[in-house]
């Protein structure tokens, strides 16, 4: 498959990943549990449909990463960058040897 198709399609998934996890922080909001302590998390853990919620966040969140490690790629290897057997911190690297302005410190 082209570079750019995997980049469109990759570029739409993560699209769909990041408005599933507002609509899900906008749900914590709505219900009065954001900003998240240890009485509200406490709260959320006895109540199934919110704690559905929160799954949902955490499951989009790993899927919103992974799909985003795919972008990375897909768009580095539209610019003739060869990254498959590369780490995802070497790929990270390379995007800021590349002067993209994602940055690596933690």
């Amino acid at each position: 498959m082209k570079p750019e198709l995997i980049y469109k399609q990759t570029y739409q998934e993560s699209q769909k990943h990041l408005n599933r996890l507002k609509s899900g922080f906008n749900a914590l909001k709505t219900r009065g549990f954001l900003p998240l302590d240890e009485e509200k998390i406490n709260s959320i853990l006895e109540d199934d449909f919110t704690l559905a919620i929160l799954d949902q966040i955490v499951y989009r969140f790993s899927k919103l990463q992974d799909s985003l490690s795919k972008l990375i790629k897909s768009y580095l290897y539209m610019k003739g960058e060869n990254v498959e057997n590369l780490t995802m911190i070497d790929i990270l690297h390379k995007l800021e040897k590349l002067d993209l302005g994602i940055g690596t410190s933690y």
